[in-house]
């Protein structure tokens, strides 16, 4: 089952990975100063974008606040935490992918890696992803940086109607600078937290 706000159990901290050749699941922590969870799920889910391989990534968009969708169907998620201590966080991850075959889901269409035409060795797309996510959440995040790059092309929201579990409706309009998600009602604007969840789109 692909991961998300599902909430399935995942293994502990430390960077490890478990899986058959058909699922890949990691977990990592990530301790620096300045984590928002707010910013950094939508970070995190381009980061496992760009840690996909190439043939891949062009048909694979990002629905808010992290989950890696091929149209309508589910690739990938991340299940994201941050504790506090002081002034310092840490960011745990709990990635899982489908890389050779799609499980059933109910209510949800899936898709994996060789639907695609992408077929990676699981060790080579974990250095991949691991790689991808480290090095977009070593730094203290810019909310600048996130907004630009979630463009209209990767943003699977974008345009479309949405509706979350607390009520709100709108079309989906891209990342808010707290990075929260913007929806145009029709009236004005609202934003999605990341406290919310999004039911249709």
């Amino acid at each position: 089952m692909p991961a998300g706000r599902a909430r399935p159990a995942w293994p502990k901290l430390g960077g490890r990975a478990r899986g058959c050749a058909d699922l890949l699941a990691v977990a990592a922590g990530v301790g620096r100063a300045g984590a928002g969870a707010a910013v950094d799920r939508p970070a995190a889910g381009q980061a496992l974008r760009e840690g996909l391989p190439a043939e891949a990534r062009a048909r694979v968009a990002i629905k808010w606040p992290n989950d890696l969708v091929v149209g309508l169907r589910k690739l990938a998620g991340i299940l994201a935490q941050s504790r506090s201590r002081g002034d310092r966080a840490r960011l745990v991850l709990g990635v899982g992918i489908n890389v050779r075959a799609a499980p059933k889901v109910a209510g949800r269409d899936t898709v994996s890696l060789a639907d695609l035409g992408a077929c990676p060795i699981r060790e080579t797309l974990l250095v991949a992803l691991v790689g991808a996510l480290g090095e977009a959440l070593r730094e203290p995040l810019e909310p600048q940086r996130i907004r630009a790059a979630w463009s209209r092309e990767v943003d699977a929201l974008h345009g479309r109607p949405v509706r979350t579990e607390s009520g709100l409706a709108g079309l989906g309009q891209g990342l808010a600078p707290d990075g929260s998600y913007r929806l145009h009602t029709g009236t004005g604007e609202c934003a999605v937290s990341a406290s919310d969840r999004i039911v249709q789109w």
